[in-house]
């Protein structure tokens, strides 16, 4: 152990996420007096919170917080030990303020803490710029999200600031439409379309004006949100909003969606669609990947079991048990999704190895905490998928990339 690492001290308290729902903080305290703050949104609320952090605090209290995989390893165990089965959340917490203490008692940046002296690049940022679905505030759009992609961009600042411009004139442009601004949770735009194609059209149009060409200067990319489209009863993807645009009910089964896919790469410059399908449905995903894969990247999200679910000592990660088998071509990672530090870096290693290229995103329920930058930056992510240029919650990752780039001076 290196001098003064030792945990003395860990704190939890109840916060508030992006959503107004509740959040979990946790603090760690070494001995030299480095200390480490993480925050993670639990989307749902729980009574339990005093309990959980007393529980994995006694698992931590003492260790060598630069020991990331045995801290994780006493974690998941006082997780699955404690009887509580939605505890993923406080999990994630301690883990990521435990890294982040050891990183400042090491004097190290985090990002550098996580993947080591070797130089790295930056992800690509995928911002969104008009939302539907869960984050659209009941807008007519079924998909998740519309992003663009500066894929012309040779650096993230440079990227990110054509990102912002392009959202300035769609701003502009769906005022002189008629269209109201408001963000969703997300903080795209959620106007009333007809339709995801005309979601592209507009954000093409400001591509435009903007004097980017697209499909040369930028992409666009979608996040489906499929899963929440699937209706287990019928097998069909239900479109509700565009259903109710239309005035006919409107569903898909998987052919229809792996064309309705085709249709919009037919039409416009999309290179990545997140969630395209429904996570139980391999052999759609394998057919999705077969016919689109040389055009696109089909990016599926990869998650950690919660711990109260399993057995001590027990892993499941769901879509990672076998990667020989894998069925999209880029595998999309979250901490909250992989519940620890170790989890995530191990996620990301393997997707490495098997060849998939990685985008690290973010969830519904978010806070103002930026550890998801640091975590893109130290495994050499692809891209970054962390909402609109606009919401603090959503801007902090983008901001922290911008000071991690000042740092590094690399180029993506």
């Amino acid at each position: 152990m290196a001098e003064g690492l030792e945990i003395i001290e860990v704190t939890g308290r109840r916060m508030l996420d992006s959503e107004g729902l509740p959040a979990v903080e946790a603090e760690v305290e070494l001995e030299n007096g480095a200390r480490g703050r993480a925050m993670v949104a639990l989307c749902e609320d729980s009574e339990d919170t005093d309990r959980v952090m007393e529980v994995l605090s006694e698992c931590v209290l003492f260790e060598d917080a630069s020991d990331q995989r045995g801290i994780d390893k006493l974690l998941e165990e006082g997780a699955s030990s404690c009887g509580i089965r939605k505890c993923g959340g406080f999990l994630t917490a301690v883990s990521m303020a435990v890294s982040r203490a050891a990183a400042a008692g090491l004097g190290m940046p985090l990002y550098r803490y996580l993947g080591g002296t070797a130089p790295g690049r930056l992800p690509v940022p995928m911002m969104t710029m008009i939302s539907g679905g869960r984050y659209g505030r009941n807008n007519s759009l079924d998909l998740e999200s519309y992003m663009v992609v500066p894929v012309g961009a040779s650096s993230f600042g440079e990227g990110a600031e054509k990102c912002m411009e392009v959202y300035q004139a769609l701003k502009r442009l769906l005022t002189i439409s008629g269209y109201q601004t408001g963000v969703g949770d997300d903080g795209g735009f959620v106007p009333d379309l007809r339709n995801s194609e005309e979601a592209l059209e507009y954000i093409m149009e400001a591509m435009m004006l903007c004097g980017y060409e697209p499909g040369k200067d930028m992409c666009l990319a979608i996040g489906a949100g499929a899963e929440s489209l699937f209706d287990e009863g019928t097998g069909f993807y239900q479109f509700k909003g565009e259903s109710r645009m239309t005035g006919v009910p409107v569903e898909r089964d998987r052919n229809d969606m792996i064309g309705f896919y085709i249709r919009l790469l037919d039409g416009y410059p999309v290179c990545a669609v997140f969630d395209g399908l429904a996570e139980a449905d391999a052999d759609g995903w394998g057919m999705l990947t077969k016919m689109l894969g040389n055009r696109a990247v089909f990016i599926g999200q990869h998650k950690n079991r919660e711990p109260g679910c399993l057995k001590p000592g027990e892993r499941d990660w769901a879509c990672l048990a076998d990667w020989d088998g894998v069925e999209e071509n880029a595998a999309g990672i979250s901490m909250c999704g992989a519940k620890s530090v170790t989890a995530a870096m191990e996620m990301a290693d393997l997707a490495k190895r098997n060849g998939l290229k990685l985008a690290v995103s973010q969830g519904y329920g978010e806070t103002e905490d930026p550890y998801a930058a640091d975590f893109a930056a130290a495994v050499n992510a692809d891209w970054i998928r962390a909402g609109a240029p606009c919401r603090s919650e959503r801007t902090s990752k983008y901001n922290e990339l911008l000071r991690i780039e000042e740092w590094m001076k690399v180029r993506i």
